[in-house]
């Protein structure tokens, strides 16, 4: 077991030594290694030239499935360099060494929201306001590019040292015409929506708003407001309507009413992003969109200091179109046992999607990668 141990060791530290070497000749100074997965490593970086910190993403060709090499990163990438948004990452540099691809971004220095939100809890109305503000933005600089996200979750929303939102992760982005249906079904489950998870086309900004709303829920209630647990039990959840607030908080009516409006399961009557920007519980005067926003209960909270992997950088809780599957949607649903928890303090990453082409007739695409 030691041997191993020292094997892996060596290994890593040879890695970091030729990918020091490498970026050393482009002007980059390396730092630590903020994520690995099979085909991609993340390393905080100083680009001295522009003398300024950024996170660079290392994919390796010989290792990456061809469908994300064809089709996945190249679409992200294209996408990435149109991008010009202060709530979006912006991505800085792109070069290719061998069997390698060197990509730039900006570095985001106090994590991801879902961290975020696990150490407190939960997050005030007037936070969270201030925090969904800046996603509407972003998503809304999306949307009049006809771009959809598609993989929104508290996972791929970044924070800067000043608590500025980035919006990451543009694996599962494409371009969308203005009334155009898609019929691939990507994202992870607990954020999507009930028309995806039953394998119907759908409108990628209809989707965008469900994840939205997703997020919001998390943000102010610190939990999932549906349980992804059983996917039927879920769908059957969504299209009642049946979402949970405690009874040990007070959450204003103007809250629980614009959630219900988001999470609404009949995609035409959703809330488009301009929608909810003109609601009530949105259109507030703004405290500090920008900033270190901090819950009035929540100051002695100590802040993060290590910088985190942006979310787009290592997709291993995802699926491609390498496994694509036509599943059918079982009948019934199964019965659980006891209570589940949908604390996100307690749960792990967003469980992905199943990546799946149009459905036959008759077919969903409710078949889930598990944890």
């Amino acid at each position: 077991m030691s041997d191993n141990y020292e094997l892996k060791g060596t290994t890593s530290v040879r890695k970091a030594l030729n990918e020091e070497a490498t970026l050393s000749r482009r002007g980059y100074t390396v730092g630590v290694l903020l994520g690995e997965g099979s085909y991609a490593q993340v390393y905080s970086c100083v680009d001295d030239r522009r003398r300024r910190k950024c996170a660079m993403k290392i994919v390796n060709r010989r290792k990456a499935p061809a469908d994300f090499l064809l089709k996945f990163l190249p679409r992200e990438l294209k996408l990435l360099k149109k991008f010009k948004h202060c709530n979006i990452v912006q991505l800085y540099e792109i070069f290719e060494f061998g069997s390698k691809v060197y990509i730039s971004m900006e570095l985001a220095g106090h994590g991801d929201l879902l961290d975020y939100i696990r150490l407190r809890r939960y997050l005030s109305e007037d936070t969270s306001r201030n925090f969904f503000r800046q996603l509407l933005y972003g998503i809304q600089h999306l949307h009049k590019m006809n771009i959809v996200h598609r993989d929104l979750k508290c996972e791929n929303i970044l924070l800067t040292d000043q608590n500025q939102i980035k919006i990451t992760d543009f694996g599962f982005a494409r371009e969308t015409g203005e009334n155009e249906f898609i019929s691939t079904f990507c994202g992870s489950a607990a954020y999507a929506a009930p028309e995806i998870l039953q394998g119907q086309a759908y409108r990628g900004v209809n989707y965008d708003v469900w994840s939205l709303g997703i997020v919001l829920y998390i943000m102010v209630c610190g939990s999932m407001p549906f349980d992804d647990s059983n996917i039927n039990k879920m769908i059957q959840a969504q299209l009642s309507q049946k979402i949970p607030f405690s009874k040990k908080r007070e959450f204003t009516d103007n809250f629980k009413a614009l959630i219900f409006a988001i999470l609404q399961p009949q995609p035409k009557r959703r809330l488009s992003i301009d929608d909810i920007l003109r609601h009530g519980w949105v259109d507030q005067p703004p405290d500090r969109i920008q900033g270190n926003l901090m819950d009035s209960n929540q100051k002695n909270i100590p802040r993060r200091r290590r910088p985190n992997v942006p979310a787009e950088a290592v997709k291993e809780n995802r699926t491609d179109e390498s496994q694509v599957k036509n599943c059918q949607q079982k009948k019934g649903v199964t019965q659980i046992d006891g209570d589940q928890d949908t604390s996100v303090s307690s749960r792990r990453r967003a469980a992905p999607i199943q990546t799946v082409a149009a459905p036959e007739t008759g077919e969903s695409a409710n078949k889930l990668a598990k944890y």
